[in-house]
């Protein structure tokens, strides 16, 4: 099986960490990473095995989305030390998602020495915002990390 990685080619740490197939079967791809902001631009390809009876989107992958939008940036935060385990994450459905690219920018809001705010959003190629998302983290390791939520 071919590896793949969650940003080759984007010259940051994500292009030496292998992305796992939750990732793929959402349709991740990085965009774009800024270290002072502490935000982060990625996309999503909403497949049709992802939408539901109703031709959407289906809830779940887009909570799993909006987590996914935030992993990468904690990694990136914090130069490769340290992944995040989500402890609560609260999300706000704004409107509906088909198949094609969702947008999500993750942002830092609180980064401490054991655990890391959070948001991000998702959105339609039209700029319609999808979700919203707030989340608390703990930092663990990445070493200490394997295997953890």
């Amino acid at each position: 099986m071919t590896k793949v990685f969650y940003a080759e080619g984007s010259g940051t740490l994500l292009d030496h960490i292998e992305q796992p197939q939750s990732a793929q079967i959402l349709g991740y791809r990085f965009e774009n990473f800024d270290y002072e902001a502490m935000t982060i631009d990625v996309a999503f390809e909403a497949s049709s095995t992802l939408l539901n009876a109703a031709g959407t989107v289906q809830g779940g992958f887009i909570a799993a989305m909006l987590d996914e939008v935030t992993g990468g940036l904690v990694v990136l935060c914090t130069d490769g030390c340290y992944r995040a385990a989500t402890l609560s994450l609260n999300i706000s459905y704004l409107s509906a998602a088909r198949t094609g690219v969702l947008k999500g920018r993750g942002r830092i809001t609180k980064l401490g020495k054991a655990t890391v705010f959070l948001s991000a959003e998702l959105r339609r190629d039209d700029d319609t915002i999808v979700a919203k998302s707030d989340q608390v983290a703990a930092l663990f390791s990445l070493g200490e990390a394997k295997g953890r939520g």
